[in-house]
């Protein structure tokens, strides 16, 4: 009896876009030797949704990229416990059921991200830390991949006409979290002249950590690793200030803070250092611990790490690191699903901005094919989970997802949509004489009564779709391509 080849299954909570994936197979392919038998290029690798007697199976096929003993490859929208990786890629016949990663069957994990350092305030290294330290924790012989995509990010240093240094490449604070990572196993996959090398010891990463430029500011806390009676600290504030609605004063949790945190600590035990370590200065009280699955949490749990003046609750790592949606309850099903089916179709209509549901932002095309960064901060806009165009009507879509019970909340937050198309597609991005469309996708309890004039289609819980009457031939093309 011939055995039947494997097929490759990639997990994912976003929208897997076109060039990840192909850094992710071809990831695969090297490090498996492998052999990749058709690799068409990137515009025409397609990412086709997966329907069967008219109901979207929640999967989706790639096409145009063959390799060798593999048999089809897939991708699959799941929902992680905790902090979830971008992508995990299995190889086995079967869609994968191992929600607690002790499988040898996943070949690696991935995280991407398109900002550079200095987007991202040089913290782009230091973010990815937290959620390997929670992968490591159910299974440390998982590789590990940061990819850094849509930039072009090239490390290096640059001179004055005498040849002295006006600007060093690569940030310190930048390098010094690449270099934990590295550490700790990871690669970086997407930079030119990527030099980030493994710290050799424990002495090393301390000494390079504390030679380090201190902030400036009365209220800017430095980054130190010191002896102390009983161990090591770290000093690290680990909230940021924000303000509610009403201008309240708030405390939050600062994201790349915990990220370089427990990045740092998981390259100190890795080499080797096993004494107490406790993090200081923090700035974090009792309430703000009170939620046992806070990732930074269980990142302590994990690396025996204490804090400052806070006894740590006793929290408990949830026994499944993943599993699938049971039905269509999450908003971002069913704008991912229709990006992809536009994306698939290849016709007049094009995505040039995507926000699902709480999934990393990507940048606006412009008029000109430029890259417009989106302010994070909005005041009397409502920015859309997508906006699509169409370039012969001179039309802009911009959509909003929504479950079944938002319908009306949506309704009143896409009437917010033309300040945003003001703001921004126009003034910004060059789309000045486009006309405004707005629209709601909705997804779950199709039993609640809706008006469709305004929804393109729902996606119900069954995964069985309602498409609107509303809509155009352009849009209403799309669903014929998959029924």
């Amino acid at each position: 009896m011939v055995q039947s080849n494997n097929n490759l299954w990639i997990l994912t909570e976003e929208r897997l876009k076109i060039s990840v994936l192909k850094i992710i197979l071809n990831t695969f392919v090297k490090f498996t030797n492998g052999k990749i038998i058709q690799s068409a290029p990137k515009s025409e690798v397609k990412i086709k949704p997966v329907f069967e007697k008219k109901k979207f199976k929640n999967l989706y096929q790639i096409e145009n990229f063959k390799i060798k003993n593999i048999d089809k490859i897939y991708s699959l929208i799941v929902s992680g416990t905790t902090s979830f990786t971008d992508h995990l890629l299995f190889e086995q016949k079967e869609k994968p059921s191992d929600f607690e990663l002790s499988t040898n069957n996943i070949k690696f994990a991935f995280e991407d991200t398109k900002t550079d350092s200095t987007e991202s305030r040089n913290t782009v290294f230091g973010q990815r830390g937290s959620k390997h330290v929670i992968l490591s924790y159910y299974n440390k012989n998982i590789p590990f991949k940061v990819i850094i995509t849509d930039s072009e990010i090239n490390y290096n240093d640059k001179f004055d006409k005498n040849g002295n240094i006006i600007e060093k490449g690569f940030p310190p604070s930048s390098k010094f979290d690449a270099r934990c990572l590295v550490t700790s196993g990871v690669e970086i996959i997407g930079i030119n002249n990527f030099d980030a090398a493994p710290f050799k010891d424990f002495e090393e990463l301390k000494s390079e950590k504390n030679k380090m430029r201190k902030p400036g500011g009365k209220n800017n806390i430095a980054f130190k690793i010191e002896n102390i009676s009983d161990g090591i600290s770290l000093s690290k504030k680990l909230l940021k200030p924000g303000k509610n609605k009403v201008g309240k004063i708030t405390k939050n949790w600062s994201d790349p803070s915990i990220g370089q945190v427990l990045s740092t600590c998981l390259a100190i035990r890795n080499l080797g250092y096993d004494g107490n370590i406790k993090i200081v200065k923090h700035q974090l009280d009792s309430e703000m611990i009170k939620n046992k699955n806070n990732k930074f949490l269980l990142g302590c749990k994990s690396l025996k790490i204490n804090l400052e003046n806070l006894n740590l609750p006793n929290v408990q790592f949830p026994r499944k690191y993943w599993e699938y949606p049971t039905f269509s309850d999450s908003e971002k099903h069913a704008t991912i699903l229709f990006h992809h089916m536009l994306n698939y179709s290849q016709n007049l209509l094009r995505v040039i901005f995507d926000n699902h549901g709480g999934c990393a932002r990507s940048y606006i095309t412009t008029i000109d094919q430029k890259n417009f960064p989106v302010p994070k901060q909005l005041h009397e806009s409502k920015l859309p989970d997508l906006i699509v165009l169409d370039k012969d009507e001179k039309k802009i879509y911009m959509i909003e997802g929504k479950t079944h019970i938002e319908y009306k909340k949506g309704i009143d937050q896409i009437k917010l949509f033309s300040n945003f198309f003001d703001d921004f597609l126009v003034k910004k991005c060059g789309y000045k004489n486009y006309e405004l469309e707005s629209w709601i996708i909705l997804s779950g309890d199709s039993n609640l009564d809706v008006d469709f004039k305004k929804v393109i289609f729902n996606l119900r819980e069954d995964f069985s779709i309602e498409v609107s009457n509303h809509i155009n031939d352009k849009f209403l093309n799309i669903f014929n391509n998959f029924s």
